[in-house]
C-alpha cells in the first residue's frame, strides 16, 4: 500500500488562485510549438491518444461540483497532482464537471465553475500533467431529449476558447450522452451533436476533441463511427468508450474494430472488479487496466465522485500492474521482497469409476512478478470439499493440491491460501481465495 497520506506535500509551493489564473491566461505565449498534442498523426496511424509529451495517456478522474467540496479541495491542491504524477506514475487528470447531473438549484453555473477549472488547468500546467476537461452528465440526450444541448453548449462556449492554446488541455465534450447506441445515427441527434462538435472545433481548432464517450463496449461501435466518418476532423478528434457491459461483454472486439478502421481511441472510464454489475473482466484479464495495456489503449479509471482516497489505484491497480508485468513505471518501484499469491486456479479431475477430485494450482510470486521457489504455502479447501495442506513451491513458484476423491453432485467450495513462508520474503497475512 502506497503511503498517500504520508506523502510530504509541504515540499510543494501552493499558489494563490489569483496567481494561477494569471498563469492560465498567459499560456497562449507558452510552448506554442506543442500545440498539436496528439493530433498530427493521421487517422490511419493514430491508434490511441497520447499527451503533450508523446506518452500514452494514463489517468484518473477528479471531480468538480457544488455539492462535492471535498473533491473540489482535492482538485485545487497542487500536491495531489504531483502525487499522481510522481507516485502513481499517471500523466493525466480527467476533470469532470458533474453539476449538470444535479437539479438546477444544486449546481454551479458555468460562470461559477470557471474559476475552479482555472485552478485545475494551472495545476496541470505546473505539474506537466495532461488535463481532459469533461462536461459530465449521463444519458442527457437519450431518446432524443435535450437536443439543443443548451447547458453543454453554454459550458463549451466559455471553456473552448479559454484554453485553446494550452497544449496540455483536451476537450471531452460530453459523457455518455445516450445509452441507446442507435440514437447517434438518428438524423436529429446527429445534426445536433455535430453542431456542438463544430462549435467547439471552431473555438479551438488545434485542441484534441474526444467524442462519443460511449457507455458500453457491448455494441458494434464502429457502425456508429462510420456514420460520422466524413463529418469530423480526425486529425484532432479521438473516440472515447467506457469499458462497461457486464457479463455479456467478455471481449474487446468492438474496440479493436474501431482501431482497425484507423481511429484514435481512448477508454475514459473503467472501474474495478466487484464495484458494479456492469463491470467485468475483458479478454480474460481480471482488471481492465491489463486489457487496455494489452490493447495499447490510453485510459482513465473511475471511482465514486466524492472519493479522493486513491485506494483503488494504490491497492489494486499498481500492485496488479507490477505483479502481472504491465507496470508502465520504473521497475525499481516494485517490492521484490514481497511474497504474493499470483493466481489460484481450480479444476475437477476424474479419478475413475465415476469418482472425481478437485485440484488447486497456486502460483507464488514476488512483488515484481517473479516466481518464488521453495516457499511453504499453507492453505485449505472449504465448503463442500475440505482439507488442509502445506506444500513447498517448485522452481516455477507453483504448487498443486488435491482433495480426496468423491462421488455425487458437486457443490460450491473454495480454496484459500492462509499463509506463505519463504526466506527473504514477507507475506502480508491476508487470506487469498478462489471459489468454484
Amino acid at each position: 500500500m502506497l503511503a498517500h497520506e504520508n506523502f510530504h506535500r509541504s515540499h510543494f509551493i501552493i499558489f494563490e488562485i489569483s496567481a494561477m489564473k494569471s498563469l492560465v491566461q498567459a499560456l497562449p505565449t507558452i510552448c506554442f510549438a506543442l500545440l498539436l498534442v496528439g493530433g498530427m498523426a493521421s487517422k490511419a496511424k493514430a491508434q490511441t491518444l497520447s499527451g503533450a509529451d508523446g506518452e500514452v495517456i494514463r489517468g484518473t478522474p477528479i471531480v468538480l461540483g457544488k455539492q462535492l467540496s471535498g473533491s473540489v479541495t482535492f482538485a485545487e491542491d497542487l500536491s495531489n497532482w504531483i502525487y499522481l504524477r510522481d507516485v502513481c506514475k499517471l500523466n493525466t487528470v480527467r476533470l469532470c464537471w458533474v453539476d449538470p447531473w444535479y437539479e438546477i438549484d444544486a449546481q454551479w453555473t458555468v460562470e461559477e465553475v470557471l474559476p475552479h477549472i482555472d485552478v485545475c488547468v494551472a495545476n496541470a500546467t505546473l505539474s506537466g500533467m495532461n488535463i481532459i476537461i469533461n462536461y459530465h452528465n449521463i444519458d442527457e440526450q437519450g431518446g432524443g431529449q435535450n437536443l439543443d444541448f443548451a447547458q453543454c453548449r453554454a459550458f463549451w462556449e466559455a471553456v473552448a476558447p479559454r484554453y485553446q492554446d494550452n497544449p496540455l488541455v483536451i476537450y471531452e465534450i460530453s459523457n455518455e450522452p445516450t445509452f441507446n447506441m442507435n440514437d447517434y445515427l438518428e438524423t436529429s441527434f446527429k445534426s445536433a451533436y455535430l453542431d456542438l462538435y463544430n462549435d467547439v472545433r471552431d473555438a479551438a481548432p488545434f485542441r484534441q476533441i474526444i467524442l462519443f464517450s460511449f457507455s458500453t463496449i457491448g455494441y458494434p461501435l464502429d457502425e456508429v463511427v462510420r456514420g460520422y466518418e466524413n463529418e469530423l476532423d480526425w486529425e484532432f478528434t479521438s473516440i472515447a468508450y467506457h469499458m462497461y457491459g457486464g457479463k455479456r461483454v467478455r471481449t474487446s472486439d468492438n474496440v479493436t474494430a474501431m482501431m482497425r478502421d484507423g481511429h484514435r481511441v481512448i477508454c475514459t472510464e473503467w472501474n474495478y472488479p466487484g464495484t458494479f454489475r456492469y463491470v467485468s473482466s475483458v479478454d480474460g484479464y481480471e482488471v481492465n487496466s491489463e486489457t487496455l495495456e494489452a490493447l495499447g489503449n490510453a485510459w482513465v479509471d473511475w471511482r465514486d465522485w466524492d472519493d479522493t482516497t486513491l485506494d483503488e489505484i494504490e491497492e489494486i491497480l499498481i500492485p496488479d500492474a507490477m505483479l502481472k508485468g504491465y507496470w508502465w513505471g520504473d521497475s525499481s518501484d516494485c517490492e521484490s521482497t514481497d511474497a504474493v499469491v499470483g493466481s489460484i486456479s481450480i479444476a475437477i479431475q476424474g479419478t475413475g469409476r465415476g469418482a472425481k477430485r478437485a485440484e488447486a494450482t497456486v502460483l507464488i510470486l514476488d512483488g515484481c512478478g517473479d516466481p518464488i521457489a521453495n516457499a511453504l504455502v499453507e492453505g485449505e479447501f472449504r465448503g463442500f470439499l475440505q482439507g488442509q495442506h502445506s506444500v513447498i513451491t517448485d522452481a516455477q513458484g507453483s504448487i498443486t493440491l488435491n482433495t480426496e476423491s468423491f462421488k455425487g453432485k458437486l457443490e460450491t467450495f473454495e480454496f484459500c491460501v492462509t499463509n506463505v513462508t519463504a526466506d527473504g520474503y514477507q507475506f502480508d497475512g491476508q487470506e487469498v481465495s478462489q471459489t468454484y
